[in-house]
């Protein structure tokens, strides 16, 4: 049977393994590559970076309780010589994800969590 977080948990990695797939098969000018537009733009890298730190923030964080530190700026800043690092990060956070999503019970789910930037949630 299946936990009923288990979609949720779907969702969320296969929505940020789909960003890290558009790095496949680009050098570093097209992972930290940003489009030119009258507004600041991010990178397929920052991308990838600032997802999973979100991710892990709220997941791990904010509803499992770890004090995980975290530099949003820096995420913003990111630039890399190649998607390994972020193939790496995306090997060691997912299943921390999954494990803690699926093991949120009805209790969990129905509790307001305090978010950083976005209050009570």
């Amino acid at each position: 049977m299946k936990h009923i977080t288990e979609p949720f948990a779907h969702s969320l990695t296969s929505s940020i393994e789909r960003i890290i797939a558009c790095m496949d098969g680009l050098d570093a000018e097209g992972i930290n590559w940003r489009p030119e537009a009258s507004q600041p733009t991010n990178s397929l890298y920052v991308l990838a970076v600032h997802t999973m730190a979100n991710a892990e923030y709220t997941v791990l964080t904010m509803l499992a309780g770890e004090n995980i530190p975290r530099d949003r700026d820096a995420e913003f800043a990111a630039v890399g010589t190649s998607a390994d690092w972020v193939h790496q990060r995306w090997a060691d956070l997912k299943p921390k994800l999954e494990a803690t999503i699926n093991g949120l019970s009805m209790d969990d789910l129905d509790r307001s969590y305090e978010h950083a930037l976005r209050g009570t949630v």
